[in-house]
């Protein structure tokens, strides 16, 4: 681990690099100027961290650049790891729709090389991408260069894929009456109504000046979603897949289709010191003609009013007429407290961060509940970051509280609000995950299941996890074959798919399914990782590497410390190991559990394992059927565990 503190750097962000340049490599633009990143002529919005090392790099193209010269161009004012530089390649190979890093590439153990054809335009070649005059810029060259070894493409690759979905579609498995949402596009024949129906709201542009407010304008696009979605005779397709589109070039039809919606709502917030400027339009996603558009400028203090008038001038573009009872529930909020509100958007954002950023969550959360005791999201959130993984503690005993707190605080949230099924998801991942309450699990998932729009596949995919836990891994790729069919863009569902097939031992299947995880969700760390450990099981460590090194926290460490292990660089390997229990013996110490089974160290392991259940670590969700941990399973204390666990003994 790596940690850089900027008293030790002439940092570049002091530097003078000269006269700005705007930098081409394929399709995409870095303006230094304007300090702005296009891709296909689409602004796409960069943090002051991503922009210094995308700006680095491009300044340096085709040359390896050092990982501890990235931290301190990215971070000079900050104390970091190297977790935070994976994670900001990884949103920058998102923005550059490099999803499987060929231009970003991972140099292991060294650094990173951005592999593009790099031009400067010369001074006044810049032209805006609106204006109608302009003549076309000469066409890019594509971003990706040819790979000497193209990715594998197995014959049957799309086969699979359409197998999947197929049984899927058909019901391979059932939960209660409901059955997936269907795929087929709007007859043309449809009424107006009818058509317009079914509604995305997308990710709202951040327009201020600073471009810090991308906080606000998403906290505001998810309001008027959850408030949309209370009106009955609207189908509204949940977050989780329309915002999977932020950043992505694609025409309305494409986007309509992919998310089988035939409204789109789009927006962009400009938030100054006193006054939030608002402007929304629909879109008829069959041809991407506007149906309606309007600009609401208010002060902060009237928010609320001008969300209950922006969802009432939807309803009304929609020709939708709402009974009385209706036209009250609309203007149902979270909270009325503007204060509270922002203390909520600071800690979603924050938390999406790092894991140096969940006590700032935290402090959020608690200042949010503080300021309004009912907020009922803002204990929703504070459950999470507190049941999640730990990041926050540390101790073992403060996050051994932490996790006790999580599951009271999810309690009083299904007090407050019993038909939200996140919070029922959320405690049956809580029950299953720390305490090995398998059947109150599968009771509040099944609850979630129940609650849930059709569109929403996240319950099942947790539904799976609890089964695969119970040592029914065939039974768990069912459901999430099914979650992935209600959702073609869920990165979740092909993720944890992708694992369990992995151990099972089907490395291709387990392939070509994270690879689609990936497609879906570019920064999702575990499919990387997972990626890694099929490598690792069939005996190539050394391809393994890449895929570690591409993940981020302890998954991290954990993978670079079995595969060091394996290609017989003992020093390396213990390095990797001391550093992840400095880091998270204490809060997750299953991990080193996992690496001292892969070395062949039983005792060691089964010590780390022992550490792990008095801290409820949530990765005994692993156990039954961990490839890592396969040469504990003729040990009789791998046994007792179980039976500690409340879990079955099975062959897998």
């Amino acid at each position: 681990m790596t940690l850089i503190k900027e008293e030790q750097w002439d940092t570049p962000r002091a530097r003078d690099y000269g006269t700005p340049v705007t930098w081409r490599f394929g399709s995409a633009e870095l303006d230094e100027r304007d300090m702005r990143l296009t891709v296909d002529g689409t602004a796409v919005p960069l943090d002051r961290s991503g922009y210094d090392l995308l700006q680095c790099l491009v300044r340096r193209a085709g040359e390896v650049v050092p990982k501890d010269e990235l931290l301190r161009v990215g971070w000079p004012a900050r104390v970091v790891t190297e977790n935070s530089l994976a994670k900001a390649i990884g949103r920058l190979r998102q923005a550059l729709d490099d999803a499987d890093g060929e231009s970003l590439r991972v140099v292991h153990g060294y650094g990173y090389r951005l592999v593009a054809d790099v031009q400067a335009l010369p001074s006044g070649a810049v032209r805006t991408p609106a204006a109608a005059n302009d003549p076309p810029p000469p066409a890019p060259a594509q971003l990706r260069p040819p790979a000497s070894n193209p990715p594998r493409q197995r014959w049957w690759t799309p086969i699979l894929i359409g197998t999947i979905l197929i049984f899927a579609a058909v019901g391979v498995i059932h939960i209660g009456s409901r059955a997936p949402a269907p795929a087929n596009a709007v007859p043309p024949e449809a009424t107006q109504t009818a058509e317009l129906s079914s509604i995305a709201v997308l990710p709202f542009l951040d327009l201020s000046e600073t471009q810090d407010q991308t906080y606000f304008s998403d906290g505001l696009a998810e309001q008027l979603l959850d408030s949309l979605a209370r009106v009955p005779q609207l189908h509204v397709v949940a977050r989780t897949s329309s915002f999977a589109f932020r950043g992505k070039d694609l025409d309305i039809p494409t986007i309509g289709r992919k998310l089988n919606a035939q409204t789109l709502l789009e927006g962009s917030v400009r938030k100054s010191a006193d006054r939030v400027r608002v402007t929304v339009q629909l879109i008829k996603s069959v041809d991407g003609y506007h149906l309606w558009s309007e600009t609401f400028d208010r002060p902060v203090t009237e928010l609320f009013a001008m969300q209950d008038e922006i969802v009432r001038a939807i309803v009304s573009a929609l020709r939708i007429e709402l009974l009385p009872e209706q036209q009250r529930d609309l203007a149902r909020h979270a909270t009325t407290n503007a204060e509270a509100y922002d203390e909520f958007l600071l800690a979603h954002q924050v938390y999406k961060d790092d894991e140096t950023a969940h006590r700032r969550s935290i402090a959020h959360f608690e200042r949010a509940v503080a300021l309004d005791a009912n907020f009922v999201d803002a204990w929703f959130g504070l459950a999470d970051v507190l049941g999640h993984s730990g990041m926050y503690a540390d101790s073992a005993a403060e996050g051994l509280a932490g996790k006790r707190h999580a599951l009271e605080i999810i309690d009083r949230v299904i007090a407050l609000a019993p038909d939200r099924p996140d919070a029922w998801k959320m405690r049956g991942v809580f029950r299953a995950a720390h305490w090995w309450n398998w059947a109150g699990a599968e009771q509040d998932l099944q609850r979630a299941v129940a609650l849930s729009p059709p569109e929403d596949e996240q319950p099942l995919v947790e539904l799976g996890r609890v089964r695969a836990a119970q040592g029914k891994l065939r039974e768990a790729i069912e459901l999430e074959q099914r979650a992935g069919q209600i959702n073609l863009q869920s990165g979740n569902a092909w993720t944890v798919m992708g694992y369990h097939y992995t151990a099972l031992g089907q490395f291709e299947l387990a392939r070509e399914v994270l690879a689609q995880a990936l497609r879906n969700a570019p920064l999702d760390e575990h499919a990387r990782y997972y990626l890694g450990l099929g490598e690792l099981l069939q005996g190539h460590a050394a391809a393994a590497v890449p895929h570690f090194e591409d993940s981020a926290h302890v998954l991290r460490l954990t993978g670079m410390a079995l595969a060091h292990h394996s290609l017989g660089d003992v020093a390396a390997a213990d390095q990797d190991l001391r550093l992840l229990i400095a880091r998270y013996g204490h809060i997750l110490p299953y991990q080193a559990a996992e690496v001292y089974a892969w070395r062949g160290e039983k005792d060691k392991a089964f010590e780390w394992l022992d550490r792990a259940y008095e801290l409820h670590d949530a990765s005994f969700i692993y156990y039954t059927f961990d490839p890592l941990l396969h040469n504990l399973r003729d040990d009789p204390r791998y046994h007792a565990l179980l039976k500690k666990l409340g879990l079955p003994i099975t062959d897998t």
